[in-house]
């Protein structure tokens, strides 16, 4: 049960950062557009990707050192380090899976971010996120799953 509540504070944390990056953002909004041949869905991604280590930083201060590489079951799945799931191969951590390393786990999400997460700005094409809007999604998503 004290699993189950940590992960659902750890969900509404997330949620409002992610409402107060884009609500503090929409003020540059009116900002002049750029042109510099991206169309807004390709910017998204670009930018997303160039985001990726400021992702995983707050992704680790999100989910903590918890587990020590060992798997534990957070809510609704198995998970080892950074509250990675999945294993870069496709298949879901178990619970007797052996501990790996915190590098490990840190290439695992890096992947995760890079190979099933990030492809999905492309989907934003209505216009050009801001570095904040675009950090609060991809926190939102990784922790929805």
């Amino acid at each position: 049960m004290k699993k189950n509540i940590k992960g659902i504070i750890g969900a509404i944390i997330v949620s409002l950062i992610a409402i107060m990056c884009i609500k503090t953002c929409q003020k540059q909004e009116s900002e002049a557009p750029v042109d510099d041949g991206l169309s807004a869905s390709e910017y998204n991604v670009s930018r997303a990707t160039e985001l990726t280590e400021d992702i995983f930083k707050f992704i680790a201060l999100i989910e903590g050192d918890k587990g020590e590489g060992k798997p534990y079951y957070c809510g609704a799945r198995w998970t080892v380090w950074y509250g990675v799931t999945i294993k870069p191969d496709g298949s879901l951590i178990k619970e007797n899976d052996k501990p790996i390393s915190k590098e490990t786990g840190k290439e695992w999400c890096m992947y995760h971010l890079q190979n099933r997460l990030l492809p999905f700005f492309c989907h934003f094409d209505k216009r050009r996120l801001t570095d904040e809007q675009i950090i609060g999604c991809a926190l939102f998503m990784y922790n929805v799953g």
